[in-house]
């Protein structure tokens, strides 16, 4: 379709797609995620991988694995066990967990 008519339809259409990708990040994303992992939930084996100003993005090994933000500077590389203190739309925030 797209080789025939080009994007055309998507600019013409393109406040109803933000409005539902809003939508579902809203009604589905964010209540899946808190049902999911629910605060409190200890990710265990969490890979520091990169750091936005002072707060570190890591990921579990797998194959779309959760973002869980750290704020905080963690080593990179690193593995650590992350305790779910938050939910944002795609993602969740946490706090090393400590022994």
């Amino acid at each position: 379709m797209f080789n025939g008519v080009g994007n055309k339809f998507v600019k013409k259409n393109k406040k109803y797609y933000w409005k539902w990708r809003n939508d579902i990040r809203q009604n589905i994303d964010l209540p899946m995620l808190k049902k999911l992992v629910p605060s409190g939930t200890v990710l265990k084996n969490v890979r520091a991988e990169i750091y936005d100003g002072n707060t570190t993005f890591c990921r579990q090994i797998g194959s779309y694995p959760l973002i869980v933000g750290v704020k905080e500077r963690l080593e990179l590389g690193k593995f650590y066990d992350l305790k779910i203190i938050g939910h944002m739309l795609r993602s969740v925030t946490g706090v090393v967990e400590k022994d």
